[in-house]
Order: C-alpha cells, then structure tokens, then sequence
C-alpha cells in the first residue's frame, strides 16, 4: 500500500530521501514509479516504448527460455523503480513466480564476489521454497526431483569431513541441512571479514560448486512450480549489481563470473554498472539483451552562433521539456503535497537541475525542504532551492577534489563528450543527456563551480602570456595531461 502524501516540511523532506534512497526503503520505492515517457532522440520520431514495456514484452513472449536481461543506466535513473513495477505487472504475474534479491543487503560492499553472490541465492531460495511452502507440493518419486537430491546430498557429505554416512539422501531432511547452513553462513560473509576471507579460500566454495548447487535448487523450484501452479516460471530479479563498483568486485562479478550468472537455469534480470557500457572489453561480451534506463530528456540543444554546432544553453536559460514537466510533477506529487512548494517554476527548476535523474530531482527537493524547515519558512522557493543546490555542490565538490577529477570535469564541460571518463557517470559527476545523438555535461548542481575553474585557468594563460587563439589548445593539453595521472583505470583488465 502505498504511503501517504507528506503534509508538511520535515514529512516532505523525510518521504524524498526515504525514496531517494531505496537500499533504505525498496517497497517505498517501488510504490512511487512513474511511467517515463518514451525516449525520443529526435522532435521528428515518435518515442520509443518506456524500458518496463520492453522488459514485460520480451518475458512474455520468452517465458520458458531462461531468457537473461541486463539492465542498466545511470546511478539514480530509476533502475529499481523500474524493476518492481516489471515483477508486478500482471502478465509477469501470470507467467511467473518473481524472486528479487536486493544484492546490496546480501553482498559486502567493497568485497563482494561472484561466490559470495552464489552463496547468498542459494540461502534465499532455501528461503524462497519454504515461504512457498513448494517442498509440499512436488512429486518425490519423479527421476528430475531424484537427481537433485543427488546434487543436495553430494554437497553436503563433501562439508561433513570425516562424519559417518547417514542415512540415505531425502530431499526435504537434505535441503533442510542445506539451508542452516547457508543461513549462518549467508550473514557471516556480510558481517565478518575474517569469516569471509576463510570462505574465498576455501576450495569447496568454489564457483563451479555453488553454481552446481544453486542451479539444482532452482531446478526444484521451476519443477515445484510447474507441478503445483501449471506453466509458471521462476523470475530472478538480481538489483543493486550496478552498486558494486570497486575493480576487485566488477572483475568478480562481470567478468570471471558473468558465465555462471548467464547459466542459471531460469529467466533473470540483472543490473550491472553503467560504465562498463563504455569499456571494450565488456561490450564485447555479447549480452543477450541490455536495456538502458535512460535519463529523462529534460532540454532540447541549441545551435552555437560561432560553430552552428549543437549546444547546451546555459541553465538560466533552458527550457523544460513538457514531457518531462509532466513526469516530474506526477512523480513529486506521488510523494508530497503541491502546496509545499511556492509555483510550478521550483519544480521546473528541480527537474533542470536534476539534468533528468529521478533520484536528483528528490534529493535536491529534500534538501530544500530541509532548509526550508530549519528557516521557519512555510513553502519551498527559489532562493533556498538554490541555497540546497550549493549544499549538493559543495559535498559534490569534496569527492572531485583530485586534480585529476577536476581536469576530467573541465573537459566534458567544455566539449561535451565523456572524454575516457565513464566512472564519473556512477557519482553522477557527469551526467548523460540524449538529444539527436547522446552526449555528456557536468551536473548542473556543479556547472557554475566548473565555469569558475575554466576562467581561473583561462585567466592564468592569459597572464602568462598566451595568444588568444591559442589558449583553448593550451587548455585542452593541461587538463588532458592532468587527467592522465589518475591513480588507475576503473577496471584492471
């Protein structure tokens, strides 16, 4: 049931973060989509299909195929919004049984590994099975149900050691032993380092094993399924992937263990780290189907007076897309009252400063809400608007403190394209538009920051003596070579 509207400052600004954040409140998350509108690269094209339509179709008309979906998109583009609503809606319901796994409260962060990941499904489809009570409801006398106590018993004799055999393998006592298990040890890798490292070294946690084990496990369930429900499927919905993003962890996952995870038995969906889009090594592993949230198209590119090129206008003078006013005020008023907020023109400048990212747009609300109580004012207005935008900027502006960072920022703001810097699209440093063709800007909230290090820099050629028409030349060689001295590349490989 979805949550009441907030009423008043504080609630607004609670309700926002709560939804801004959905490894704190998925339901509350999942209770607030909004239907995007279709993305439309071009005035003159129709818009495409929103992605959830996409996703349901192609479920629909593959169910049974262990079909494998990728998803992804930029850090608060609305990935988990999207994929609540794909487990909800009806045709899914009808075709399949769904299991999401919010990854992010079942894996390490900064440790997590394709075996960790393994260890953690097979507790919860132990879970899974006795929340749908299917170890009631199958027929044990079938050879398939046979052959996966088989798989059950062999992993559990091989984690007994010198224990005497007991007696012969039953699914239900074997499965049971199975899920004590790996419901103690499931907690352990995420609380106990030690634990942890002893469990990575350990040969019988191996991935071949796991994968072994799991792919039995889920076997039974699509067999439990198929025999109580008639034709319905197992739907693995793995979420928050794309929020593991240290190069051990994305080596782990999307690497070394991208085949096991494509070999499931069963249709999944899956998110993965926008970045890796933008790294050949991955693009080449010929996923089977990808599907990118995009970010709302907010502001259409204006021709440059010089160059005839295209050009982002400056952001007091953009002007916000119907379609996507129309988003934003469905999605604000989802969550809180209108009355909140002073005029549509706070809402509108919210969602240009959100460059189009659902999760922005809430943030920045939130903050302003925060403010607005803290100052005893009754509704939300430009002036504090602007003043959260600062505080945004401000912590944004203490994570790009490396001069490397900064370079990178001044070159996307400067030419518009990504420049080899695809990390900073997953602390939305850089933020990705899509006019007729996809480009690259710094966040508005750091735009004018970003502005003021271009004019130092430009000032201090100017000082040193540099003729005018060289200096955006000289620019572009200083910040590329500051750049360069990264501490690594974002991925090892």
């Amino acid at each position: 049931m979805a949550a009441a509207i907030a009423r008043t400052l504080e609630d607004a600004a609670d309700r926002l973060d709560e939804v801004s954040d959905p490894a704190s409140s998925p339901e509350s998350t999942a209770a607030t989509y909004v239907e995007p509108p279709g993305a439309q690269p071009d005035p003159d094209l129709p818009p495409t299909d929103p992605t959830r339509v996409e996703i349901v179709r192609k479920l629909a008309r593959r169910k049974g195929r262990r079909e494998k979906i990728f998803v992804t998109g930029q850090k608060g583009a609305g990935k988990t919004m999207t994929l609540h609503r794909v487990v909800q809606d009806p045709v899914i319901q009808q075709d399949y049984v769904p299991l999401f796994i919010e990854t992010l409260r079942v894996l390490p962060q900064g440790s997590a590994d394709v075996r960790l990941l393994l260890i953690a499904l097979v507790s919860r489809l132990c879970r899974f099975i006795d929340e749908k009570e299917l170890d009631k409801k199958v027929d044990f006398a079938g050879a398939k149900v046979g052959g996966i106590t088989g798989v059950l018993a062999s992993w559990v004799s091989g984690h007994k050691g010198n224990d005497p055999p007991g007696a012969p393998a039953v699914f239900q006592s074997t499965r049971a032993e199975i899920a004590l298990q790996f419901l103690k040890l499931s907690g352990e890798i995420v609380r106990d380092p030690e634990r942890r490292r002893q469990v990575l070294e350990d040969r019988r946690y191996s991935v071949t094993d796991l994968l072994r084990l799991s792919s039995a496990l889920i076997e039974f369930v699509q067999e439990a399924l198929t025999y109580r429900d008639g034709p319905r499927h197992l739907l693995l919905v793995l979420d928050d992937l794309d929020k593991f993003l240290v190069p051990s962890e994305v080596r782990s996952l999307f690497y070394d263990g991208l085949e096991a995870l494509r070999s499931l038995p069963c249709s999944a969906i899956l998110t993965y780290p926008y970045f890796l889009n933008f790294q050949d090594s991955f693009a080449h592993k010929n996923l089977e189907e990808t599907h990118i949230i995009p970010n709302i198209k907010v502001a259409e590119r204006s021709r440059s007076p010089d160059s005839g090129g295209p050009i982002m206008m400056p952001l007091s003078r953009r002007q916000l897309l119907p379609a996507a006013q129309n988003f934003f005020n469905a999605l604000y008023t989802s969550l809180a009252d209108i009355a909140l907020v002073q005029d549509q023109g706070v809402l509108d400048r919210a969602a240009l400063l959100s460059a189009g990212i659902p999760r922005e747009f809430l943030r920045l609300l939130s903050q302003g809400f925060w403010l607005c109580s803290s100052q005893r004012k009754q509704k939300l207005d430009l002036p504090t608007l602007n003043l959260a935008r600062i505080q945004i900027q401000q912590a944004m502006a203490r994570i790009a403190n490396e001069p490397w960072r900064q370079a990178a920022l001044k070159l996307v703001q400067t030419h518009g394209t990504i420049q080899g810097f695809s990390q900073l699209l997953d602390t939305v440093h850089i933020v990705e538009y899509v006019n007729a063709n996809v480009w690259y800007g710094v966040h508005p909230a750091m735009e004018d920051l970003v502005d003021s290090w271009i004019k130092q820099d430009r000032t201090l050629l100017i000082d040193r003596g540099s003729q005018p028409a060289a200096i955006q030349r000289e620019l572009d060689a200083l910040w590329k070579e500051a750049a360069s001295k990264r501490p690594s590349a974002p991925v090892p490989f």
